[in-house]
């Protein structure tokens, strides 16, 4: 069994479980700030923007899964992680899962967390799509990358917001096209660059 090693922390190493595990708990971490952003965008006065000011827990939930799926396709696309060792990261999640609570303190129920690891998968599956498109320099045509328009499409449906109402939507998916890409891409250079983790056998 392989493992992720942090080659600028003193060669640290992970187990694939653990890195899956703590994906969960780096995505949880990013999460508030980058909400803190969204909420700042210029479309701040857009309906949906007011809905997620006013009930943060549907937002929160996607933008850990976002962050989820990018430390998933870090692992897949820069580190080339084997296929073979997906179960063990998959077991590490839903172990990181476990820790996550409701705003009222409870754990995430089955349902919830049926959601949010298909919103996991949705994300990653985005994400591999978006690099395979921009394979020169591993970058996300930020003008519209799959994972900024899933992201906004299951934001509408957290908060029954129309996805089809474009006037309303425009300025939001312009913004977020820009904000999500970024975001993602943040997050691999981070892990790349400052941590230089890599997956040895």
């Amino acid at each position: 069994m392989g493992k992720f090693v942090f080659t600028k922390n003193g060669n640290d190493s992970i187990s694939p479980a653990h890195y899956g595990y703590y994906s969960v708990r780096w995505a949880f971490d990013q999460t508030q700030a980058s909400l803190d952003g969204l909420l700042k965008i210029e479309c701040s006065k857009n309906s949906l923007i007011s809905k997620i000011n006013f009930s943060q827990f549907p937002a929160e939930l996607q933008y850990m899964a976002l962050y989820v799926a990018a430390y998933l396709t870090y692992a897949s696309y820069f580190c080339n992680a084997p296929t073979a060792i997906s179960d063990d990261m998959k077991r590490g999640i839903d172990d990181g899962i476990k820790d996550l609570r409701m705003p009222t303190g409870v754990p995430y129920d089955k349902e919830l967390i049926d959601f949010f690891k298909g919103a996991i998968g949705l994300y990653y599956q985005a994400q591999m799509n978006d690099l395979a498109r921009n394979e020169t320099d591993n970058t996300f045509n930020m003008q519209g990358c799959d994972a900024a328009k899933d992201f906004v499409e299951m934001l509408c449906r957290s908060y029954s917001h129309s996805v089809n109402d474009a006037v309303d939507l425009l300025e939001v998916i312009t913004n977020l096209n820009n904000v999500i890409g970024i975001s993602v891409m943040n997050t691999y250079e981070v892990v790349q660059k400052h941590y230089g983790l890599v997956y040895r056998t």
